[in-house]
């Protein structure tokens, strides 16, 4: 039973393994979309490495962030965390196969061999811990950029107006000018 549950133990680690390392790879950290018309639609997908554009006719633009220093800090803190984070897991896969009570290497004791898979579950749990950190603290910055009336970034807003009240309105009409003007520019 002890075997069977430290095998599943193992490979649960390597999968957790796997998906940190997509999650770091992926460009898709952040999502922005403009919808204009029917037929003509813009994403914008950013990741911790590159950020990329894409439109409804099907063509796809990425590029790399050129500098390290030039991006912001809780960038660079995500990507040192995703990348601390797989360095931990997989030294922690390395040490619980060591403490598999299945493998045999050298005259290793079984308490010994508790105490290694042990310290391989810790550091899976502290690999898990760096990854929530990494992507709630990530996400944290997304919301506040959203909300942050001063950010020059796209945001895509639901306006809904009524008939009977004022409501958000969008579009509002210039005021009259008193120079008594009969042009106007639209």
């Amino acid at each position: 039973m002890a075997v069977g549950l430290q095998v599943v133990g193992l490979v649960l680690g390597v999968v957790s393994w796997c998906l940190q390392s997509s999650c770091t790879s992926s460009q898709v950290w952040k999502v922005r979309s403009q919808v204009e018309s029917l037929t003509s639609s813009q994403w914008q997908f950013e990741g911790l490495w590159m950020s990329c554009a894409a439109t409804s006719l099907g063509s796809l633009q990425c590029s790399r962030f050129k500098t390290v220093l030039g991006l912001p800090a809780h960038l660079q803190a995500c990507r040192a965390l995703m990348i601390l984070s797989m360095l931990v897991s997989l030294a922690s896969i390395i040490v619980s196969v060591l403490g598999l009570k299945c493998i045999k290497i050298g005259r290793t004791s079984e308490p010994t061999k508790d105490q290694i898979a042990l310290s391989g579950g810790i550091m899976f749990i502290l690999s898990g811990v760096f990854t929530l950190t990494a992507v709630s603290w990530y996400a944290a910055r997304v919301i506040n950029d959203f909300y942050d009336p001063l950010y020059g970034g796209v945001r895509q807003f639901s306006y809904n107006y009524s008939t009977t009240s004022r409501g958000h309105s969008i579009y509002r009409a210039a005021p009259a000018s008193d120079s008594g003007s009969t042009k106007a520019y639209v």
